[in-house]
């Protein structure tokens, strides 16, 4: 096994992800200091946030750039986008989802419309803590409405976030068997977020009370990196999890090479 696929991020990919994650994290803060010092109103606010939340789940993308003087190897480069998107998919699991999951069904009562959801913005204004778990209501009711079949699928960041933290674990003893994990993970979270997407179209846009803009952000812009990005974890996962058994010289070359 190369000494690479033991390696965790070099130090430029770290200063860069974190760098393009404080950039996208900035954003949403200045957002809800502008909703509660009422220049802003809470849809501005919360449609901002979520567009910067949508640009920054691609920053894993940033590890798959060859940089001039490129020294990582393939395998290098595979698992520094891995790391990256796991890092990504958890913290937004852990700050989002799960607080969500655990509290949308007690926060909010008899909320079944756009109108609902404005209706609630000086309750939000007085509680700031409410507002991070509240943004995606205005372009997704089912955030708000407690569907459901949307609670089912939230479900999944429970199991991702456990399996994202095994994986550290057994990354740290190189063991030989850490990349199935992601291996079989990506695919629940493919068949989640489909079924989150299409649940929706084939429901005619029921709980989407906005235009085109905020179906695209709710349903494409916000979720196209959950498939996407996971189909690439689940063959990099295999490529590595076979080079673990099977070294393979390709995967030890120059990235770009």
């Amino acid at each position: 096994m190369g000494r690479e696929l033991g390696a965790k991020m070099t130090n430029r990919s770290k200063t860069l992800f974190w760098g393009v994650t404080a950039f996208f994290w900035i954003i949403p803060a200045i957002c809800g200091v502008l909703f509660f010092l009422d220049i802003w109103d809470n849809l501005l606010a919360s449609r901002v946030t979520l567009y910067a939340m949508s640009f920054w789940f691609n920053a894993c993308c940033l590890m798959l750039i060859r940089r001039p003087d490129e020294t990582r190897t393939r395998a290098s480069v595979y698992r520094e986008f891995m790391i990256a998107w796991m890092i990504t998919f958890s913290m937004t699991n852990l700050l989002w989802e799960w607080p969500w999951f655990l509290s949308s069904k007690f926060l909010f009562h008899g909320l079944h419309s756009f109108e609902d959801w404005i209706g609630l913005s000086a309750h939000i204004r007085e509680h700031m803590w409410l507002w991070p778990l509240a943004t995606f209501g205005p372009i997704d009711l089912r955030t708000i409405n407690g569907d459901g079949a949307f609670m089912a699928v939230e479900m999944v960041s429970i199991s991702s976030v456990l399996t994202f933290t095994v994986f550290y674990f057994l990354d740290r003893k190189k063991h030989p068997l850490r990349y199935v994990l992601p291996l079989f993970n990506a695919p629940m979270v493919i068949a989640g977020t489909l079924v989150f997407s299409f649940s929706e179209v084939f429901g005619g846009y029921q709980n989407i009370p906005g235009g085109l803009a905020d179906t695209l952000l709710a349903l494409l812009w916000s979720q196209y990196q959950f498939v996407l990005f996971q189909a690439m974890m689940f063959y990099f996962s295999l490529r590595l999890l076979l080079n673990d058994h099977a070294p393979n010289p390709e995967l030890e070359r120059v990235y770009g090479s």
